[in-house]
């Protein structure tokens, strides 16, 4: 089968025709297909430490979802261990009848500082110097373990004991406590 010249030149045409739209195809709609690909892969891959420590997070979340019920058991807890009022007011005379029931005669509270708590929102720490003139070592040390376990709120963060000059069986002791009261 043999072509007229008119016929060829169609052909010729169409082909060339072809051709262009192929490269127009490829040009104009592949090519930005590619380099858009390219450019999603290279975000994905620069995303995935962020991915990863996103994941992190929402495993950290559950975690302290999980874990609250039993911190608010907590708070709760906290929260009924420590009286009403001001504590200028109750803790005096609550860190003398603790010393007083175990033997130990008189002890001095004064109020010190006061800073925010950390860990326990709506709470705040009071420290507080405690003297006691007079006292057996013996009867304070077991005042003071029977102090530090009936009292978990109560922290002593330090203790001076001095020999007292006039009765060489006492001593002079300072303590420095910490309590945690409601903002």
């Amino acid at each position: 089968m043999k072509l007229s010249k008119d016929q060829q030149q169609k052909v010729i045409l169409g082909a060339m025709l072809m051709v262009g739209v192929i490269y127009a195809t490829n040009e104009f709609l592949l090519s930005p297909l590619a380099l858009e690909r390219a450019a999603l892969a290279d975000e994905m891959t620069s995303n995935e430490p962020k991915l990863r420590e996103m994941r992190g997070q929402v495993a950290r979340t559950k975690g302290l979802a999980e874990k609250a019920p039993a911190a608010s058991k907590i708070i709760d807890q906290v929260g009924a261990m420590i009286p009403d009022g001001a504590p200028v007011a109750w803790f005096p005379p609550k860190i003398s009848d603790f010393f007083k029931a175990g033997g130990v005669d008189k002890a001095v509270a004064r109020f010190g500082t006061e800073a925010l708590e950390k860990d326990l929102p709506g709470y705040r720490k009071l420290s507080w110097s405690v003297e006691i003139p007079n006292a057996d070592f013996l009867r304070f040390a077991t005042t003071l373990a029977k102090v530090e376990n009936a009292e978990p709120l109560l922290e002593f963060t330090g203790f001076e004991i001095q020999a007292n000059r006039e009765q060489a069986d006492t001593q002079r002791v300072l303590l420095s406590v910490q309590n945690i009261i409601k903002q």
